[in-house]
């Protein structure tokens, strides 16, 4: 007899733990896939975690850093965010109603910002004077132009004055410049003034000087450069060659 009520209450405990399981998984007893849902799992794998819990018909699923959270209602699945981060200045991306953000690392305005080549601007010249150039002669004059020279007349400037020559008619015949700067650079931008490098034709005399030449309304050009110095020739036929040995003779005589 006692044999038999210990059967019974053991079928009864059995009957109340199914009872509890087919409950607790919102299944029912003519669902037989309902009632092999799991009440709970737990999985953990370093930095990497990931929690899945399977409740009431939901599945969450949730990664550790850097990781990405689903939730699963009733039929359906919803990503509620993804985090990716990769370090400094690296790609964060948020996932959430539809929207995405990628900073881009460092600045628009970083770094070193690259100046041109300088420019020239040529100064107005000084009142000119009657005087002999300190640094041409009449003969040297003559003798490079093939043409009778008057009185000369020169412009204060630094470091040394603008000689002007004019015909023995009083007509324009040449003007020299020697001009200075700061720097080589400058000297270089101010030859590319009056004789674009583009539109010139290269000039290399006297040796160690560089620059070109070029015709301008008539009147040839010759600039060249060495350093910080510049010297401008500009004569009032062609060819060139008389503004080529004007300007080699004025830097001989300064000895620049």
């Amino acid at each position: 007899m006692r044999t038999g009520l210990q059967q019974s209450m053991r079928g009864l405990v059995g009957l109340l733990v199914g009872c509890l399981v087919l409950t607790s998984c919102g299944g029912s007893p003519s669902d037989p896939a309902a009632s092999a849902t799991e009440a709970s799992s737990l999985s953990t794998s370093g930095a990497g975690d990931v929690s899945a819990t399977n409740g009431a018909g939901d599945v969450s699923a949730t990664s550790g850093a850097g990781g990405a959270s689903v939730t699963t209602g009733a039929g359906g699945v919803s990503a509620t965010g993804v985090s990716a981060t990769n370090g400094p200045g690296g790609v964060s991306e948020t996932n959430g109603a539809g929207t995405e953000t990628v900073p881009t690392s460092g600045s628009p305005t970083s770094g070193s910002v690259l100046s041109g080549p300088p420019s020239f601007t040529p100064v107005a010249d000084a009142e000119a004077v009657d005087s002999d150039c300190p640094y041409l002669s009449k003969a040297q004059v003559e003798s490079n132009t093939g043409q009778r020279m008057g009185q000369p007349r020169t412009r204060p400037a630094t470091p040394v004055p603008v000689c002007e020559f004019v015909r023995s008619d009083g007509t324009f015949l040449a003007t020299v410049r020697v001009l200075q700067f700061g720097s080589d650079a400058e000297a270089v931008a101010a030859v590319d003034f009056y004789v674009p490098r583009e539109a010139s034709n290269p000039e290399v005399k006297p040796a160690g000087w560089a620059g070109g030449s070029l015709v301008v309304d008539g009147h040839p050009v010759y600039g060249v450069s060495k350093g910080t110095i510049a010297v401008i020739v500009t004569i009032n036929t062609t060819p060139v060659i008389g503004a080529r040995l004007l300007a080699v003779d004025a830097i001989s005589a300064l000895g620049i």
